[in-house]
């Protein structure tokens, strides 16, 4: 839609039925233009006029990088074309939202806004988070829990960094330390375990590091079989995502019970037992327990 006011014109974002779907931009029209004007598939980009045109070189190699691989993966059965809303912050902030509709909400300030190029990782995988988001939701006709949305786009978006290789056991750790600190003893996989702070984002990638194993296991070791796998999560309606992440580590019993136990268990047995099943599963895990209890991981 667009009409023209006595200040110019005005103009909504997204149009038709996805403007239902969650954010809605109503503002002046020269806000709106290509995040490229060379390169349409890049999608609009919402903005105050006077953004730095270095934020805009900034920011394009990292959206392009992740719309690319994610087009190669995902094969979305729509065009998927962002709307990137920007949003000045005061204070040092980076932080990014989707909603249905393809709108991605990128609020950025202070050093953020700076095109400095030890930034530029932090930034590009924010992106690929968000924009993995905008691919699930264009398949998506089921409502999955957080810990596999937000998993899913953490573990995708380090994959986009890493051109498909797995984590490293550091990066797995530290979303490990953050799962169990969160988590405790609570079943992830239940609507009684409240969400804190970053736990369905740890846990989550952590579930996702499991599945990524096992589905490497005897193939061509990349990730087409992980993003095979969501796509066909997604395109599924009423499929729990238990069942389905379930079934694609059965060849890898160890793995399938340490996915369960992460999923399901409850107690204060749950992580010692963890640890075990994943040692089986070619990477040692010893757990510590106490006050503090931790699951160390070593090659």
């Amino acid at each position: 839609m667009e009409t023209v006011l006595a200040g110019g014109g005005v103009t909504t974002l997204p149009t038709g039925p996805r403007a239902l779907g969650g954010y809605v931009f109503a503002g002046p029209a020269d806000y709106v233009t290509p995040v490229d004007a060379d390169r349409p598939e890049l999608g609009r980009l919402v903005a105050r006029p006077t953004l730095p045109a270095d934020w805009r070189a900034a920011v394009t190699p990292g959206l392009s990088r992740a719309l690319a691989y994610y087009r190669a993966r995902m094969a979305p059965s729509g065009a998927v074309s962002p709307i990137i809303v920007y949003q000045d912050r005061p204070a040092p902030y980076l932080r990014g939202s989707v909603t249905g509709g393809g709108m991605l909400l990128l609020q950025i300030g202070g050093v953020w806004r700076v095109p400095r190029l030890e930034l530029r990782p932090e930034r590009d995988r924010l992106l690929a988070h968000e924009v993995f988001h905008l691919f699930l939701r264009r398949h998506d006709v089921a409502d999955f829990p957080d810990w596999l949305n937000e998993g899913a786009a953490d573990y995708a978006a380090g994959l986009v960094m890493r051109h498909g290789v797995p984590p490293a056991l550091a990066e797995v750790q530290l979303q490990l330390d953050l799962c169990v600190t969160s988590l405790g003893d609570r079943p992830l996989d239940s609507p009684a375990t409240a969400a804190r702070n970053r736990m369905p984002y740890a846990c989550g990638f952590v579930a996702h590091w499991l599945v990524d194993r096992a589905l490497r296991q005897g193939r061509k070791d990349d990730d087409a079989a992980l993003f095979a796998l969501w796509a066909d999560l997604a395109a599924q309606d009423g499929l729990d995502a238990r069942t389905a992440l379930g079934r694609a580590v059965a060849r890898m019993p160890a793995a399938a019970r340490a996915l369960s136990l992460l999923l399901t268990s409850a107690g204060t047995d749950r992580w010692a037992l963890w640890a075990a099943a994943v040692t089986e599963t070619g990477v040692k895990a010893s757990y510590t327990a106490g006050p503090d209890p931790r699951v160390r991981l070593s090659p």
